[in-house]
Order: structure tokens, then C-alpha cells, then sequence
């Protein structure tokens, strides 16, 4: 991915979490398959976004960008 592809990865995220009601992060480690495609679909029924962020993008400065401004 191109940097002006992350950079804009970056903005699309911090605009998602400033519209936010909440905000929670997840540890799916050892979630086979079926059951996270389970977690995606409940999360979907009950109108939740879910997203997966790079943990590099929240431990390499980017977590001012993304969740410093909120």
C-alpha cells in the first residue's frame, strides 16, 4: 500500500471514530474461522461497524492520528 493509500486509510478511520457513539477494542487471538465469521454477523444484525486496524498503526504514532483528536 502506497503512503497517500494509508494516509487516507488514516483520515477515512479518524472521521469513522469521531462519529462514534463508542469505541471498543478487541483481542480475537484464537477465534477459528467459523466462529469470527459468527461474531461478524451478530455484530452486522445488531448495526455494529466492526473493523480491524493494524496494531503497527496504533503503536507507530498512529494512534495520536486516529484516536489523539476524539
Amino acid at each position: 500500500m502506497k503512503r497517500t493509500e494509508k494516509g487516507q486509510l488514516v483520515s477515512d478511520l479518524r472521521d469513522k471514530l469521531k462519529g462514534a457513539k463508542s469505541l471498543y477494542y478487541t483481542e480475537f487471538t484464537g477465534l477459528n474461522v467459523k466462529r469470527m465469521t459468527e461474531l461478524r454477523r451478530r455484530l452486522k444484525r445488531a448495526g455494529v461497524e466492526y473493523v480491524v486496524i493494524k496494531n503497527t498503526w496504533l503503536e507507530s504514532g498512529q494512534r495520536e492520528r486516529l484516536v489523539g483528536r476524539l
